[in-house]
């Protein structure tokens, strides 16, 4: 039988093949190319906002943890982070601590004792004596990735912040992930350097809300 005036218009990738078994692998290969354009989206879809911290508290209730040195931030490995956004970064730490009811150290006594001792976990440790404090605040940063500080203000870092006492135990830590949205999308046509500024300023307010209020 001819095919009627409506059949014979439609192209012939639009009619299934009357074969049975030639109909199924035409569903086959639909179903296939579905499934692989689902997959390659969610390949290319943008990785969730992501500001962790893992607090943990260690209770010593003979102890009181109130004069506190802020130390400089520890860096491992290499880093875009610079000596002026190392000190943003631990300034912005330091109010935050004051803003947690701790009374910290000057940061010019804590930068002389640094000096002295290293910016190191040991030198922290060792400054903590030497000033007569309670305990020292330790700032420890993996790395700092900032590939995609630029175009979307994003910027992926890992590492921990910790309290130790007099004898150099830890009080408190907060291990954290980051892989955030720092920089919001109007800071517009502002250079790399002032993103990165915008940046420490931001990943410092979002760090300092996990600091415990006293110990």
């Amino acid at each position: 039988m001819k095919p009627g005036p409506a059949t014979a218009m439609l192209p012939a990738m639009a009619r299934l093949p009357s074969n049975p078994v030639a109909r199924r692998s035409s569903r086959t290969l639909v179903l296939a190319g579905l499934v692989a354009s689902a997959l390659l989206s969610a390949c290319e879809a943008p990785r969730p906002d992501s500001f962790v911290v893992d607090p943990v508290l260690y209770p010593a209730p003979d102890e009181e943890i109130r004069d506190v040195l802020v130390w400089p931030v520890i860096v491992v490995g290499e880093s875009p982070l610079d000596g002026t956004m190392r000190d943003l970064l631990a300034t912005r730490i330091y109010e935050g601590m004051i803003n947690h009811r701790f009374s910290a150290l000057a940061p010019s006594l804590v930068q002389q004792l640094s000096k002295e001792f290293g910016v190191t976990e040991a030198g922290a440790s060792k400054a903590v004596g030497a000033a007569d404090a309670d305990g020292v605040l330790v700032l420890t940063m993996s790395d700092w990735d900032e590939a995609g500080l630029y175009a979307l203000g994003k910027v992926r870092t890992r590492g921990e912040i910790k309290i130790l006492n007099k004898a150099g135990k830890v009080r408190w830590i907060g291990r954290f992930t980051v892989d955030s949205t720092l920089v919001p999308g109007e800071s517009g046509n502002a250079s790399l350097e002032e993103k990165r500024r915008q940046a420490v300023e931001a990943f410092a307010r979002r760090l300092s809300r996990w600091l415990p209020d006293r110990l």
